[in-house]
């Protein structure tokens, strides 16, 4: 992510520095933000959600 990039909503600063974005069909869905110290948990996340 760049600095000063607004999160995902627009408004608020993201939660961390890694963005996780989550497609369906093309389509953005949704997603997370991640840490590099969180990077492997929060795409275990992401994984397990497309079971």
């Amino acid at each position: 992510m760049e600095d000063g990039e607004l999160s995902i909503d627009g408004q608020s600063r993201p939660a961390g520095n890694i963005e996780i974005r989550e497609y369906e069909d093309g389509e953005w869905m949704g997603g997370s933000y991640a840490t590099y110290d969180n990077l492997v948990e929060k795409v275990k996340e992401a994984l397990e959600d497309e079971s």
